[in-house]
């Protein structure tokens, strides 16, 4: 369905209801101070407001276009907080691997890195989730608009996922080895 073509038809009233349910969702957000409500009510008030000022047609062909600013949200590292101590282990065990790789001496406990200059926490804001996120949400756009077939497309996403978490522990690793030529450094947090 071209959206050039679509006719302009104001749905005032399913419109205008879902614009307002976004603005309370903000009201809500904003009373409770809570940040992650207050972005996620910007989806119902663009979808609202496309509905209220476009109509049905434009509503569906930009559904999933604004729906995908959920990403921008938090919200789907929220749903994935529960599963962070498991990307904590994954990427302990990936930086384990290549410190030992490359010969530095080094021991695994859980989630702990035990090296002869610095003991090492991947904390749970460590676990790479947020940039497993971000990988994930630049593929699916990038497989919908390749002409690969659709096993191929789902390959691009589920690659996405396992370059992010190997890349996260490529940057514990490096801060182990980072932590070795700076010894006064202060190593903590995932910006280090």
């Amino acid at each position: 369905n071209d959206i050039k073509t679509s006719p302009i038809s104001p749905g005032i009233v399913p419109g205008a209801v879902l614009a307002g349910f976004g603005c309370l969702m903000l009201f809500a957000g904003k009373l409770s101070s809570t940040i992650l409500l207050q972005q996620i009510s910007m989806i119902p008030v663009l979808l609202g407001g496309i509905w209220l000022l476009r109509g049905w047609a434009y509503f569906k062909a930009l559904f999933i276009p604004v729906g995908y600013l959920i990403f921008l949200t938090g919200f789907v590292e929220m749903l994935l907080w529960d599963a962070a101590i498991h990307f904590q282990v994954i990427s302990a065990e990936i930086a384990v691997k290549l410190l030992d790789l490359f010969g530095m001496p080094v021991i695994l406990t859980g989630i702990i890195i035990d090296l002869p200059h610095i003991s090492l926490e991947v904390a749970r804001g460590c676990s790479g989730i947020n940039h497993i996120v971000s990988l994930v949400a630049l593929s699916v756009p990038l497989a919908i608009i390749s002409h690969l077939t659709h096993v191929r497309k789902v390959i691009l996403v589920f690659s996405s996922l396992l370059i992010g978490i190997f890349a996260n522990g490529v940057r514990i690793a490096l801060i182990g080895v980072y932590a070795l030529y700076n010894p006064d450094a202060d190593i903590h947090g995932p910006y280090e």
